[in-house]
């Protein structure tokens, strides 16, 4: 077969999930971002990144089997943040914190 065809294809297909979870979390919709990294846990188990596909498995499993509904709804809720108000302005509220350290060093 075409190697090259392969790859490419695959390529634009993680693109595509790339930008589908960037759109998700600016968008504020944490359940589509959920979709992505579902997918994502097979694609770090393939190339070996155990580490990655382990936080991922962790976090699956704790919403289907561990976390009561408040506890869900609590991470849900707490996952993104929008200081604008505006539409399409959400952002990861670790980056946030990331950012409020920056600036306090």
């Amino acid at each position: 077969g075409d190697q090259v065809l392969a790859n490419t294809i695959l390529r634009m297909r993680d693109i595509m999930l790339h930008y589908e979870f960037h759109s998700a979390v600016a968008d504020g919709d944490i359940g589509r971002a959920m979709n992505v990294m579902a997918v994502w846990t097979f694609t770090f188990c393939r190339c070996g990144k155990s580490k990655y596909t382990n936080e991922l498995l962790e976090l699956a499993c704790n919403f289907e089997y561990k976390y009561s509904d408040e506890l869900k709804q609590a991470v849900l809720n707490d996952w993104l943040c929008n200081l604008t108000g505006h539409k399409g302005r959400w952002f990861p509220m670790d980056l946030m914190m990331e950012h409020n350290i920056n600036l306090l060093k």
